[in-house]
């Protein structure tokens, strides 16, 4: 909608910004301490502001590369190398995103006994486990152990992802730069 820009721009032009400020590490040694704190509090925000536009967002066609770029942000919040909260923090957080996403079906396995996944879903579904498999690798298995007991392999939704031109073998800087460009062009 022409509107997605005004709830949109929350994470573009507010939530990355602080965040990508608060992981440079001039700013840290300004505040070993005290930083530490702001850091899980900055990641607290944004999983919850992720939260509250959810149902909103998952009518939006930017919402995987959102989701994609909270991520990443979480990862290097997560390896900051600082030893700080993070660690126990950012997983709590994304337990939590993860399990609500899945309570209403935005996240779904591919073996959800509600029902086949959607184009959407299946992409959401791979693109998680596999950005989560990198940082977090025990959180998806953790959560959905099933799944995690069947050899992950192409469904048919991912070969057609594929045959249509999906590009998965990426290195992984030009896809995080692709889906913060993306998001950047989406959301500003």
């Amino acid at each position: 909608s022409p509107d997605h820009k005004e709830w949109t721009n929350i994470f573009g032009e507010v939530l990355f910004p602080l965040i990508t400020q608060l992981l440079k590490p001039e700013i840290y040694q300004s505040d070993p301490v005290g930083m530490s704190e702001t850091r899980v509090q900055a990641a607290t925000l944004l999983c919850k502001i992720f939260l509250h536009y959810l149902v909103l967002l998952s009518e939006w066609e930017g919402m995987l590369d959102l989701w994609l770029r909270i991520l990443g942000i979480m990862d290097r919040l997560m390896n900051s190398g600082q030893g700080d909260n993070l660690e126990e923090a950012v997983p709590e957080q994304l337990k939590n995103i993860l399990l609500v996403m899945s309570s209403g079906r935005y996240l779904a396995p591919p073996s959800d006994a509600a029902g086949p996944q959607t184009p959407q879903q299946a992409r959401l579904w791979r693109e998680t486990w596999t950005r989560l498999d990198r940082f977090l690798p025990t959180l998806m298995p953790e959560l959905f152990p099933e799944e995690a007991k069947k050899p992950r392999s192409r469904g048919k939704s991912e070969m057609s992802a594929l045959a249509a031109g999906a590009d998965e073998k990426s290195a992984d800087a030009d896809e995080k730069e692709q889906a913060q460009t993306q998001a950047q062009a989406q959301v500003g």
